[in-house]
């Protein structure tokens, strides 16, 4: 993802843009490769985006050359990073009273229609503060429109993040769901980011009180699930991806494009990943492993950096070019 200038490393330390970039945590594709690249519909593609185009262009992302593993550096907090958690999370800044309750309905971030108040933004990025629904989804804008920049940058992966909201629509009985009540947005955003060319999509949701995160891997044609705090058994784990592929796969063929048939894309483990047992960390995880996961390998990341990459994705969330509240907007603090 494009990291704002961080300051200089030390041999200890690298800043967090830079972070991990080297690291990995292989995962046995032997059977994937195998696996066929079987379609959902007939429909006719164009000579650029054909079959035979695409899956050349997946061989090559497959056959990426995994680098050697390294140790996780240290996270060096910036000072601006740092000037902006003191002034907007040490304490609560912008109080407004209804009754006896303080409390602020401050506009503080506003993101392609995804806003936030300053009360849920600063009950997200607090210390030990857990990540609600609105400043979720506000992430997943940016990583969006973050990751149509990083996909131009070798090997090209092209990754996609649903919102909660899309994600439990999907999240039903396949013998209730309503394809309807999906299409309309499934549609639009099909059509914006042409989802049957993307390499992996990610749907977040919220299972036994924290975050978790399912990937349609459509280059090796397996479906990935990632829990920060290690507690989802596996057969709720298969519970929870049969609804989701199952689902998702009736809009895909309820559409004209392309797409694969993620149905029979089977369940597989990444082997280890950085997890954590403190619940209100978990949401934090989930945009390190959309960031970090290639498809092939996930790339390594130390748990203890956490909590300064809230500190860190709270300044860039606000920071962002899409956000429309600048920090002049902003009330005068009471």
């Amino acid at each position: 993802m494009t990291p704002f200038t961080p300051c200089a490393p030390t041999s200890e330390e690298r800043p967090f843009g830079e972070a991990n970039s080297n690291t990995g945590i292989y995962i046995d594709m032997g059977v994937a490769l195998q696996s066929g690249s079987s379609r959902t519909n007939d429909a006719q593609a164009r000579s650029s985006t054909g079959p035979n185009t695409i899956e050349k262009k997946n061989r090559k992302k497959r056959a990426a050359k995994v680098q050697s593993p390294d140790e996780p550096k240290r996270l060096k907090i910036p000072r601006e990073v740092d000037l902006f958690f003191t002034k907007f999370l040490r304490k609560p800044i912008f109080k407004e009273f209804h009754g006896s309750k303080s409390v602020c309905s401050t506009l503080f971030v506003n993101i392609e229609g995804f806003p936030i108040s300053y009360d849920n933004f600063f009950a997200s990025f607090k210390s030990r503060g857990e990540i609600g629904d609105e400043v979720m989804d506000s992430l997943i804008q940016t990583f969006n429109l973050e990751a149509k920049t990083s996909c131009q940058i070798k090997p090209f992966i092209k990754k996609f993040c649903s919102t909660l909201r899309f994600t439990n629509k999907l999240l039903v009985s396949p013998e209730v769901f309503d394809p309807v009540s999906c299409k309309t947005e499934f549609d639009r955003v099909n059509s914006e980011e042409s989802l049957w060319k993307k390499d992996l999509l990610f749907f977040p949701t919220i299972k036994s009180n924290h975050w978790v995160i399912v990937c349609m891997n459509s280059l090796f044609e397996r479906t990935h699930f990632f829990d920060p705090c290690g507690t989802i058994q596996e057969n709720s784990q298969q519970q929870i991806v049969h609804k989701l592929v199952s689902n998702y796969n009736l809009l895909c063929k309820l559409s004209n494009k392309l797409f694969k048939n993620v149905f029979n894309f089977k369940l597989q483990a990444v082997g280890h990943y950085p997890t954590n047992c403190l619940m209100h960390d978990s949401g934090h995880y989930l945009p390190l492993y959309m960031d970090n996961f290639e498809g092939k390998v996930m790339k390594s990341f130390s748990t203890e950096n956490v909590p300064k990459q809230r500190m860190i994705s709270a300044y860039r969330l606000f920071k962002s070019t899409p956000n429309k509240i600048k920090e002049e907007d902003l009330p005068t603090s009471q």
